[in-house]
């Protein structure tokens, strides 16, 4: 019986680790998980993590790191954070969880989960 179950967790599809890559790019946040909307693409709320370690979010601007599914958002540049510094600021990040190419799971702390969907290309958000 447990070696049944052991080959039927192995078969199931393990979620891809994210990478620095894949979570570049213009997201917008899902009210609704089961609906998908792209609707604010197109404002300055969605969540911009640029290619230069940049990132945007309505109000807030500041430097984004990933480490392992973890995403740290600073208010200084990353360069100037030492790494144990940057791993111990817990308030600062939030778990990151693929779900596919387009869509991401964040975990915040206190264990709110929020999900995002990629917006299409350019990806410059467009004031309404």
């Amino acid at each position: 019986m447990i070696a049944v179950a052991a080959l039927l967790l192995a078969a199931q599809p393990q979620a891809a680790k994210p990478s620095t890559e894949w979570l570049t790019g213009l997201w917008v946040e899902q009210a609704d998980p089961k609906r998908r909307s792209l609707d604010g693409c197109a404002s300055w709320s969605a969540l911009f993590y640029r290619a230069d370690s940049t990132f945007s979010h309505g109000d807030r601007e500041g430097y984004w790191v990933l480490r392992d599914n973890r995403v740290y958002e600073l208010d200084r540049s990353p360069d100037r954070v030492p790494v144990d510094e940057l791993l111990s600021a817990s308030e600062d990040s939030a778990q990151v969880v693929r779900l596919a190419a387009d869509r991401m799971r964040k975990v915040l702390p206190g264990g709110k989960s929020v999900t995002f969907l990629r917006c299409p290309k350019p990806e410059t958000p467009v004031a309404l």
